[in-house]
């Protein structure tokens, strides 16, 4: 009886003060930010160990990818637009995924220690400063501290995040702004304790900072964001007048600051230089979650294996269980069955235009197949909601460990456990904790693999570094897929070159997206070698065909890795075109045809 009575002296959820209440009180949550980081560094440990400058994931170019948008940022060219890819035509680096944000903020490392570091710092920044995130969005609905650290675990180093995490996915993995906006858009409708236009003006700074991160992820938290003010409408229908009129100059300053600061980065990204016209990742129906996905760890669906390497989608069953028996039981807490509510929309649009129970399509239609036909939102992945299901299932979750704290002491009296009062209120919630962590943690790929990058020891050659800045390469093989080595070269040369390749997304002759725009003669002889169909014999006319257009491009170098397939092929006829190579080191060979500075 006495732990029922210290029950119902315990301060119910609905109790807690806001969130700004707790501000001053730090060390809690610099206790939560340091755990956070000490787990990215133990995830990523074998980075570490193996040499921060030298590692990076494999299995992917991705990696190498943000090596050079993280480079090409603290280089100090033009942060939306390139030619040191792509050469001449360049890409649009808005319609990529060049974190400019993340670039900016870790610049000072990139120019003191190389892009590669950089990478490595980002990958632990990411899920750290997420997780922290979500710890102070939980804490605006929770008293326990534990059950908000909690709520940011699932959220920083939750499938979604944990899945793309192993590819290097800055842009999707770094996500500290949608939980900060839940906070600002919950003080500018809900609670209404704060001057609204302070909110607003960082509710307009935070959808800022998410353009320049991941204009994806932005238009996915306006889908999201829209249902979820519908529904916070219904919920409060009664006096949804006045909750607008108080927020207004909050929501007008918001709108103004995002306006004014994104007018022109919009339009460059839309329609400026090499923009791409239609949807920018091309078709994304097989990026989808199923049925299946969410309760079984390796079930995903081909089209999002290809894309993150994983499950992003899992849920688990002690989580979708958890927090199934805790509407039941709080069904009168109103953030708990709306964040319930919106991880359940969110879940639904990551299925995609037509429901998927496992791989097979059963045809019946889904809310989400009309993304697909509207501009902007026609590029976003379904799979990707998987963020948001992750984010309010992990706000949910914390309440529910807030209130499993305010009840324990009875239900642990009525089981008849837990002898010392002090300690029993924190044993259930602490368990179901557990089990919900470790169902999640079993499933996810951790630690993360790393490899030794190996660049083209060519490209730092005396004949290639006498040349003036700027000069264009052209290198061997030249598959999008292939390129990672050369970008990260170019990263660590401070592009001090440029290249007629590279790996990202600009416009084809349509104005469609690929990542192959080039069609030239010497771009139709490293198809064929690739493909193991070069002719035995150059005609006279091919040859032309091939220097001029290494005189259109005004390539410098042309280097050929004969280790590659087709590789001994083509330098063998690009020895009867240019004449004898410039030099050879290890299995590269280069023709420097510019002349020396």
């Amino acid at each position: 009886m006495a732990l029922v009575a210290q029950a119902a002296r315990h301060r119910a959820p609905a109790e807690v003060p806001p969130w700004s209440a707790h501000v001053e009180d730090r060390a809690p949550w610099r206790l939560a930010a340091l755990a956070y980081l000490l787990l990215g560094f133990t995830l990523w440990s074998h980075a570490w160990i193996g040499g921060p400058a030298s590692t990076l994931p494999p299995g992917s170019v991705d990696p190498e990818q943000s090596v050079w948008f993280l480079g090409w940022v603290a280089h100090g060219g033009d942060p939306f637009f390139s030619r040191a890819m792509y050469f001449p035509h360049g890409l649009n680096l808005l319609d990529n995924t060049s974190t400019l944000a993340f670039g900016v903020l870790l610049a000072p490392i990139s120019s003191l220690f190389g892009a590669v570091v950089s990478f490595n710092v980002a990958v632990v920044l990411a899920p750290a400063a997420s997780a922290l995130a979500a710890y102070f969005a939980a804490r605006r609905y929770v008293a326990w501290r534990p059950a908000a650290f909690v709520a940011g675990l699932l959220y920083g180093f939750g499938p979604f995040l944990a899945t793309d995490l192993q590819l290097g996915h800055l842009n999707l993995t770094f996500s500290p702004v949608p939980a900060l906006v839940v906070v600002c858009l919950d003080e500018l409708l809900v609670t209404q304790r704060r001057d609204p236009r302070w909110t607003g003006a960082w509710l307009g700074v935070l959808l800022v900072v998410e353009f320049f991160v991941s204009t994806e992820m932005l238009a996915i938290m306006g889908v999201t964001g829209v249902l979820g003010l519908a529904l916070l409408a219904v919920a409060h229908r009664g006096d949804l007048g006045r909750r607008m009129r108080v927020a207004a100059p909050g929501i007008a300053l918001a709108f103004a600051i995002s306006v004014v600061a994104l007018a022109y980065p919009a339009w460059f990204a839309l329609l400026g230089p090499e923009h791409v016209s239609g949807p920018v990742f091309g078709s994304t129906a097989g990026a989808t979650a199923s049925l299946w996905s969410a309760i079984i760890p390796h079930a995903a669906r081909p089209g999002v294996l290809f894309i993150s390497k994983g499950n992003g989608a899992y849920l688990g069953p002690p989580l979708v269980v958890v927090l199934g028996l805790g509407v039941l039981r709080w069904r009168r807490a109103r953030g708990l069955v709306y964040f319930c509510a919106m991880a359940g929309i969110s879940f639904l649009l990551s299925l995609g235009g037509s429901l998927h129970i496992t791989n097979t399509d059963t045809g019946v239609p889904l809310p989400a197949a009309l993304l697909a036909h509207l501009p902007v939102l026609w590029s976003i992945m379904p799979s990707r909601f998987g963020l948001f299901v992750d984010l309010f299932a992990a706000l949910a979750l914390g309440i529910v460990l807030d209130r499993l704290r305010a009840d324990g002491p009875a239900v642990l009296a009525r089981a008849r456990l837990g002898s010392h009062p002090p300690v029993a209120p924190a044993l259930l919630p602490l368990g179901v904790a557990a089990v919900v962590v470790a169902s999640l943690a079993a499933a996810l790929p951790w630690p993360y693999r790393v490899a030794r990058v190996a660049t083209p020891a060519i490209v730092h050659i005396p004949e290639l570094e006498a040349l003036p800045p700027g000069s264009v390469l052209s290198a061997f093989p030249s598959a999008p897929q292939r390129q990672g080595p050369l970008l990260v070269a170019q990263a660590q040369a401070g592009y001090r070159f440029s290249s007629t390749g590279g790996y990202a997304i600009v416009p084809g002759p349509s104005g469609r997206n690929t990542e192959e725009p080039e069609s030239n003669p010497l771009q139709l002889l490293y198809t064929a070698a690739a493909l193991g169909r070069l002719p035995p014999t150059v005609g006279p006319s091919e040859a032309r065909g091939v220097l001029d257009a290494i005189a259109g491009l005004h390539v410098a170098a042309v280097i050929v890795d004969r280790a590659a397939r087709g590789g001994p092929g083509l330098a063998a006829v690009l020895a009867r075109i240019l004449g004898p190579p410039s030099v050879r080191t290890g299995s590269e060979t280069a023709w420097v045809l510019g002349r020396p500075r």
